[in-house]
């Protein structure tokens, strides 16, 4: 695994735009998104090989053309217990190779650009146990209530349950998401929504 410190903002563009690319799958959880973001047309070219992007409104930053331009890719990040949602994570995926640039760095015109931040860019393989920790693998299983909620069960690839795995509820593009935590049979349960369809989400918190 390799490991470089970005402690210029055009290095970390030109790691995410490097990636984006060449990626086959891409993941995006950032504070704040804004289309005046140098790499926004990168990302956007790239668009059909987004497998995640969760964006949070905290602090009115993120831009409403941002969200209009990725609407039906994108989910609505909210911190537990009403905090601020602050991730900076981008995590892109080719072949048996791996690449994660996470640290100060918003998805914004300051973060890649005008601000001074400090980045960690990590490369490495498939196998490696870091992106395992952050692609969350596994799979989540819905089934219905008598008292017609919803029941959310999360497994590993092994099939075992996944105990304290957070879930990010979105019932709608733009609307606010309910964060659940599983049980130690890796269970939770969605209260009743005011939509038929939503996007579940599972974070290994650990």
């Amino acid at each position: 695994m390799r490991t470089r410190l970005l402690s210029a903002t055009k290095d970390v563009v030109k790691a995410f735009e490097d990636w984006c690319a060449k990626a086959e799958d891409i993941r995006v959880v950032t504070a704040w998104a804004t289309t005046d973001c140098v790499a926004c047309d990168c990302l956007a070219k790239a668009r059909s090989k987004i497998s995640t992007m969760v964006v949070g409104l905290d602090l009115y930053t993120t831009s409403p053309s941002f969200l209009k331009s990725f609407r039906s890719i994108i989910r609505i990040g909210t911190a537990i217990k009403s905090a601020t949602f602050h991730p900076k994570l981008y995590l892109f995926q080719d072949g048996n190779a791996f690449c994660c640039i996470m640290g100060s760095s918003n998805f914004t015109r300051g973060g890649f650009g005008d601000n001074t931040e400090v980045n960690v860019c990590v490369e490495g393989a498939k196998a490696d146990p870091l992106l395992a920790a952050l692609a969350m693998p596994g799979t989540i299983v819905f089934s219905g209530h008598p008292a017609g909620v919803t029941v959310v069960r999360v497994l590993d690839p092994s099939g075992a349950p996944y105990a304290d795995a957070v879930l990010l509820v979105n019932p709608g593009q733009v609307a606010r998401s309910v964060a659940l935590v599983t049980d130690q049979s890796g269970t939770a349960i969605l209260p009743r929504l005011w939509c038929k369809v939503c996007v579940v989400t599972a974070i290994d918190p650990r």
